[in-house]
Formats: structure tokens, sequence, C-alpha cells
């Protein structure tokens, strides 16, 4: 299989001020959580948000698409909404819960799961409502 090439990046979908807010969260979270100096957390950071991989970037609340060239597969939803990430445990990979937004009338929408490995494969990233922020600060 050849490797697809991404046809997105992350600042079209949060747009500049939403893409730096991203990277400055990001590196909060890392020099935080993990430890870093600020230049390696921001570099970790500038690697997330330049990765377009769903195993970094999946989150509660983006919109994903299913990309142009699988269309024609009937058993994946254009477009879903994620629920949830659930990450990788001994009985399954890591994977998701998503709400399908394609189908045309809100009762039917249903939740389901979807591996990550599919994700990054057959979507893109279209839309990030609320972005995460970088932690408060202790007083």
């Amino acid at each position: 299989m050849t490797p697809r090439v991404r046809t997105w990046r992350i600042d079209t979908v949060l747009g500049p001020r939403g893409a730096a807010d991203l990277v400055r969260a990001s590196a909060a979270q890392y020099m935080r959580y993990d430890g870093l100096d600020e230049d390696a957390a921001f570099r970790a950071a500038c690697d997330l948000a330049a990765s377009e991989s769903a195993w970094l970037l999946a989150r509660r609340g983006q919109v994903w698409e299913l990309d142009g060239m699988y269309f024609a597969t009937a058993e994946m939803p254009r477009r879903i909404r994620i629920r949830a990430v659930f990450p990788a445990c001994g009985r399954h990979l890591m994977r998701i819960r998503f709400t399908d937004l394609s189908r045309r009338w809100r009762p039917w929408r249903r939740t389901a799961y979807l591996r990550v490995d599919d994700l990054d494969a057959c979507y893109a990233l279209t839309a990030w409502p609320r972005p995460p922020r970088p932690p408060r600060r202790a007083r």
C-alpha cells in the first residue's frame, strides 16, 4: 500500500492563532508533565501539530471527514465527531468512540467505535471546536 498524501494542515483547521494556541498548550503540558525544558517542549509540540497523525491528534469533539478515495466504502461513515479516545490495552488497540454525522436524520445517528489506525489512514481532521488549553498555573 502506498502512503497516503495528506491534504490538510493543522493551521487550515484551527487557523493560525488556533494552531499557535495548540502548540503553546502542548508545550506547557510537555514542560509540566514530562519535565522537558522550554526549547524541547516547543520542538515536541511543533512536531505534534505538524504530524497530522490521528495517533497523536485525536481528541474529543473533533470532526473528521472520510478521504475522497474511500467514499465507495459503505461501512465507514463520511463525517464523524469523536466522543472519546480510548488508549490501547491488552484487549484492544487504541480506538475512538464516535458519532456518525453523515446520517441525514438526527434520531438515526448512532455511536460506534473505530480503530485509530483506520481513522489515521482514511480520514482527515476538518474541525476542532475546542483545542486544548494550557494548564493553569498553581498559585
